[in-house]
């Protein structure tokens, strides 16, 4: 009851199976990070090609995001934040696919996904925003933070969305918004549903107005460039999301806005909950920020097409140098 159900819904099932097969529960249940950090690469690799990339560049940011950021060392864990981040990232790819779906028809789809055509022929984008609802949905079950996704996906699409579909996306929002006070309100307190209670919700409200802020700005700043902490330090080959922003912002700013959105937020959630113990304990990189780094990962694609593409040697050993320091 004092974290979200999730993560323990999931792992039941592979404790049944070790049940079953005469293994050690403890050992199996080890194994689910391992099998969701691979799949949450796929998904990586599959919202790179919706993005367009070349199957390559998809194929190396997937590899990228499971052997060369801090996924890897969380993979051998049992904490909550590598589901969180499988169901954060397919929430992203359903999310891309319903604009891809709108803005290029049915048509061009089987040219990125082959398998969905049949679905997009029966419902287009509806199909994917619903699925995107269901993966937020999820990711907010497995890990509270999750939800900082949602206002930002919401800003995002209205952004993205011809004018003709804003009053519906905007009449979607508020029947969401309303489902999800109507679910605090009946979740009860001393349930496994804590965490979504109206209790526990004000709770949560009376604490960000009333906490003291002795290091936000430290909070807010330290994630990113700490010496000791940076994401960027225990994930180095994400730097490259940075100059991969700037070659393709002009092209690709409705795609690369919502990722570092999601990550501000994020780190902001953090810094007013925790304050001058944003840092946490001892760990292998802000596990907090884990939700966030697939869609870094596929931030850099812009880069990691460059590198596969360029003839300069210079600019190949130093990217692959990066990525096997990463």
């Amino acid at each position: 009851q004092d974290v979200e159900p999730g993560q323990a819904v999931v792992g039941s099932f592979f404790v049944r199976w070790a049940d079953a097969n005469g293994l050690g529960a403890t050992q199996s249940l080890f194994l689910l990070n391992i099998f969701v950090t691979a799949l949450t690469a796929c998904v990586v690799f599959w919202i790179v090609r919706v993005l367009r990339f070349q199957t390559e560049t998809a194929a190396l940011a997937a590899i990228s995001y499971g052997v060369a950021t801090m996924a890897w060392p969380y993979a051998q864990t049992y904490f909550r934040d590598p589901l969180a981040a499988l169901m954060l990232a397919c929430a992203y790819l359903c999310f891309e696919l319903a604009f891809h779906s709108q803005t290029f028809g049915v048509s061009e789809t089987p040219k990125v996904l082959p398998a969905v055509n049949r679905i997009e022929k029966r419902s287009g984008a509806v199909f994917w925003r619903a699925l995107t609802v269901v993966f937020l949905a999820a990711g907010v079950f497995v890990k509270s933070t999750v939800a900082v996704a949602i206002p930002v996906l919401f800003a995002v699409a209205m952004l993205r969305s011809s004018r003709k579909r804003i009053a519906p996306t905007l009449v979607a929002g508020a029947a969401l918004a309303l489902a999800a006070l109507l679910l605090a309100r009946l979740s009860p307190p001393d349930s496994a549903l804590r965490r979504f209670s109206w209790d526990y919700l004000s709770f949560l409200f009376d604490f960000f107005l009333r906490a003291p802020r002795h290091a936000f700005g430290e909070a807010m700043l330290g994630p990113l460039v700490s010496p000791g902490k940076s994401l960027f330090l225990y994930s180095p080959i994400l730097i490259l999301a940075i100059p991969s922003t700037l070659i393709a912002w002009k092209t690709r700013w409705r795609q690369f806005s919502a990722p570092w959105l999601i990550l501000l937020a994020l780190i902001f959630a953090q810094a007013l909950f925790y304050d001058d113990e944003w840092a946490g304990r001892v760990n292998w990189g802000l596990r907090f920020l884990l939700p966030a780094v697939p869609l870094l990962a596929v931030l850099c694609a812009p880069a990691l097409e460059l590198i596969l593409n360029t003839r300069s040697n210079i600019v190949r050993v130093v990217s692959w140098v990066l990525i096997a320091v990463s």
